[in-house]
């Protein structure tokens, strides 16, 4: 019994909900790759040579970070 409700738990967890964080992130690449295809064929150089390499280079980043402090917290949670 415990173990058919875990597998239940665990089905739900995998399961994509479209009106969640899934169909944001669905949606935000849509949008994303409506507005790269639009500046490429109108030649809008601000996008195409500013908004996305410094997006670019900031979510790089952060993702950089993010990673670091998890295996700075994750190490100082095992010495103690």
């Amino acid at each position: 019994m415990a173990n058919n409700e875990m597998k239940n738990e665990i089905n739900d967890d995998l399961r994509i909900s479209w009106f969640g964080m899934d169909g944001m992130f669905c949606l935000a690449y849509i949008v994303e790759a409506v507005l790269i295809g639009w500046s490429m064929i109108h030649d809008v150089d601000i996008v195409l040579g500013r908004l996305l390499p410094y997006s670019a280079m900031l979510v790089t980043t952060w993702v950089f970070l993010k990673y670091i402090f998890q295996v700075i917290s994750f190490s100082r949670g095992t010495r103690k």
